[in-house]
């Protein structure tokens, strides 16, 4: 009797206070982006350890709950006309059916647990584009935005540079930080250095806006060398189009451009000097000449896209229930592999089909075209770049919850005609 009715006050409580924080959102829209960014940051300093409600053998972790509250905030919001309902909102809204039929259909064939598991991903993702729909892009906000952003950036450059001293003194107690392929200097996954370059591409583009990021003069100079030895080859190739695209839209950023490579090259030339033949440059020569992990990736896409993995032809236009899982079997070799694609296009293609791999392309294709056509004023430049990047990093990874802010605030800059 006690436990019902313990059970039975904390149901109130839950009950009440997400009903407080519905009110908060309504009042504060940008409070459930500063929010995410403080879950994010700590994401990264617990090692992705955020405190977890056991239930069983089902646990829910404060961003599952934060990311049910937000979704249910942003249809309050979409009902009483808070967040604007355009073509967007309307591709937005139907991934989210078609998410919401691949969760109840995996959850009927292998249980909620193992459905729930693979379908958080896209759902914390899903929650942060919506968590920014019901802002108004004006300054004001776009200041709080970027400068929650540097703040959360230069946090994690601390992180890392900790983390290279831990390695350098070899003060460390386990390598769980250290991504797969035991490369000491890869202290982070590519999602948050992915995160990084985005944060020196924002300081590029608003040089002219010094008050929007802290310390925003020194981000790129000190995050470009710190993306380069975090060896993340993906992300190396997303710079350079990156240098590239801005050379090619925009010409009052040639020169800063080019004094940028020139003092990169110069630090690089000199670095190579003094660390030549060094465990360093190995690493860094081994990164860049290494295919076998593409080799492999590229068999991986062939053997998820086999007929006998699809049980019927619905599979092919709304997706595999989630829980069928990636398992495959590479090169003859009897041990099943079981992560993911590292294609985000595939991974789409196998969870909500051909009809959700449809709705995705044309949300970043409709944001990159609105963007692009006003390409000449700043946050435009800014959030082309941005999508252009996300469309390079989805070839070979799933984006993290965090993507979803900057996607979401495209689509606000993109749908928002009056500002420069």
């Amino acid at each position: 009797m006690n436990d019902i009715l313990i059970l039975g006050f904390a149901l109130i409580a839950l009950i009440g206070l997400s009903l407080l924080s519905l009110l908060a959102f309504l009042k504060l829209p940008i409070l459930p982006v500063g929010l995410f960014f403080l879950l994010f940051a700590a994401d990264i300093l617990t090692d992705n350890n955020l405190p977890n409600l056991q239930a069983g053998s089902f646990s829910i972790s404060i961003l599952d709950a934060f990311s049910i509250l937000t979704v249910v905030y942003n249809l309050i919001s979409i009902l009483l006309k808070k967040t604007k309902f355009n073509r967007t909102t309307l591709l937005l809204l139907m991934l989210g059916v078609l998410l919401g039929i691949s969760l109840v259909r995996g959850m009927s064939l292998f249980g909620t647990e193992l459905a729930v598991s693979y379908f958080r991903s896209y759902f914390h993702f899903y929650a942060t584009v919506f968590s920014v729909l019901p802002l108004q892009a004006t300054p004001n906000v776009l200041k709080l935005f970027f400068k929650w952003y540097g703040w959360t950036a230069w946090v994690l450059v601390g992180l890392i540079i900790f983390r290279w001293l831990m390695v350098a003194i070899g003060a460390y107690q386990n390598t769980d930080w250290v991504a797969p392929g035991g490369l000491m200097m890869r202290v982070i996954f590519a999602q948050p250095t992915f995160f990084l370059l985005q944060a020196a591409i924002f300081a590029w583009v608003f040089e002219n806006r010094s008050k929007y990021m802290p310390w925003q003069k020194f981000m790129p100079y000190t995050i470009i060398p710190i993306v380069i030895l975090l060896q993340h080859r993906t992300v190396w190739v997303i710079l350079g189009f990156t240098l590239f695209s801005i050379f090619l839209f925009s010409r009052r950023m040639r020169p800063l451009l080019l004094l940028i490579i020139l003092v990169s090259s110069i630090f690089a030339t000199g670095a190579m000097l003094i660390l030549w033949d060094t465990p360093l440059i190995t690493s860094l020569a081994g990164s860049a000449q290494n295919l076998r992990n593409f080799e492999w990736r590229i068999a991986g896409w062939l053997a998820l896209l086999s007929p006998d993995r699809f049980m019927n032809s619905w599979d092919y236009f709304i997706g595999q229930p989630f829980g069928t899982g990636y398992e495959r079997y590479l090169f003859g070799s009897s041990h099943a592999i079981e992560y993911t694609p590292h294609n985000f296009y595939m991974q789409t293609f196998l969870n909500i089909g051909g009809v959700g791999l449809f709705f995705l392309i044309a949300i970043y294709l409709n944001t990159f075209g609105s963007l692009i056509r006003r390409i000449r004023h700043t946050q435009n430049l800014a959030f082309t770049l941005i999508i252009i990047s996300h469309l390079l990093f989805f070839m070979t990874y799933n984006p993290n919850y965090e993507q979803g802010l900057l996607l979401g605030l495209a689509i606000l800059t993109a749908n928002n005609k009056n500002y420069s």
